[in-house]
């Protein structure tokens, strides 16, 4: 093997594990606020299902609230993960945060998504812009709060898919200080 084999095979290794990561945080995401919305927790898998590359499932209540807000914990979380790698952890830029949700929406990540958030956003037809944009920066604001739980998640989805149960990511959120009293 040849130092350039090498080098292009440990290149190879370092974006597998970036998309092993970026997966893991995207289903972390779907998984910590499924939780919070009083979902049960059924699985999270890294491993490729039929067209996904990866799932979380969890059971579906019907409230066309809570699956907008578990579709977009998904791809805020990806988002979060890819400002954090690049930004470090410090204070969160909030428009370079939604450049980057804006990315993984458009690029693909989140395809799926729309769908659920567009059924969530005909049920506020008629809503003002200044609805929409209050509702989006208070999912932020609660997911932001929760991003410690997501990183952990995706820690322990990369580790062993199977360790992470609804059980765990419950106590997880449990020690978090509301949102909202911050």
């Amino acid at each position: 093997m040849t130092a350039y084999e090498f080098e292009a095979g440990d290149q190879r290794a370092r974006i597998l594990l970036l998309t092993a990561e970026r997966r893991a945080h995207h289903e972390a995401g779907h998984a910590v606020a499924a939780v919070a919305r009083g979902e049960r927790l059924v699985f999270i898998t890294l491993q490729p299902t039929g067209d996904l590359d990866a799932m979380t499932r969890y059971t579906n209540s019907g409230d066309p609230v809570a699956l907008a807000f578990i579709s977009y914990a998904g791809a805020w979380a990806e988002a979060r993960y890819g400002y954090a790698r690049d930004s470090g952890e410090g204070a969160v830029d909030e428009e370079d945060l939604s450049d980057r949700l804006d990315e993984v929406f458009l690029g693909g990540g989140g395809f799926n998504h729309w769908v659920e958030l567009g059924e969530f956003w005909d049920t506020l037809a008629g809503a003002t812009p200044e609805v929409i944009t209050r509702i989006v920066r208070a999912w932020n604001r609660e997911l932001e709060n929760a991003w410690s739980v997501m990183q952990r998640v995706a820690e322990l989805t990369l580790a062993d898919e199977k360790a992470v149960t609804h059980e765990v990511v419950e106590s997880l959120l449990s020690k978090l200080e509301p949102w909202w009293s911050r």
